[in-house]
């Protein structure tokens, strides 16, 4: 895996809001999976 830094932005938002509620929706191939495990651990 090659974590790419667009890739933290959804996390960053999403825990920055006291509301952690996000929804992650972008072109096949950029990480959507990565986005997800970044914010459950």
């Amino acid at each position: 895996m090659d974590l790419m830094p667009y890739q933290l932005e959804p996390a960053q938002m999403a825990l920055n809001n006291t509301r952690q509620r996000i929804l992650i929706a972008d072109t096949v191939g950029l990480g959507k999976t990565l986005e997800a495990g970044i914010l459950m651990s």
